[in-house]
């Protein structure tokens, strides 16, 4: 089962230490090197072969997005290339970033991230929404009497 992951985790193990060997790119230059690692670890996500290699590349993308979405123009920044939901409000103060995994099982995976932009300002808070899939194992009959 070890074996499984470490193709992504070695992807990570590397980019964190030429991360660490060189020195940090201005903000401008980080969120495009972020989005880079992100759109690389998706495209393993995409070409793996079983749920634990799914698994070990999606939760490779969240520890790029926690990085991503600490620096200061993250809400901003247009994350093009990625081929996943990417949705902003409106309004411009929410925005949400997501995908899902097919398991080999047939159901799915999901992830997410919410971004709110703090009211009348450029700052922003961020939080991970948690798949929880034991929660909703009869979701048709869960809030009924």
């Amino acid at each position: 089962m070890a074996s499984m992951f470490q193709p992504s985790l070695r992807y990570l193990c590397v980019w964190l230490i030429v991360t660490a060997l060189f020195p940090a790119p201005s903000v401008a230059q980080q969120l495009p090197a972020y989005e880079d690692s992100i759109v690389a670890q998706f495209n393993v996500l995409k070409g793996a072969k079983d749920d634990a290699s799914r698994d070990a590349a999606s939760e490779s993308m969240k520890a790029l997005f926690a990085l991503a979405l600490n620096e200061p123009d993250a809400f901003t920044y247009p994350f093009s290339r990625l081929s996943f939901s990417n949705l902003t409000s409106s309004d411009q103060r929410v925005r949400i970033i997501n995908w899902n995994v097919p398991l080999d099982d047939g159901t799915f995976r999901y992830y997410a991230f919410v971004l709110i932009r703090d009211a009348g300002k450029t700052t922003f808070t961020w939080t991970e929404l948690i798949d929880n899939p034991k929660e909703t194992e009869n979701p048709d009959t869960k809030f009924k009497n």
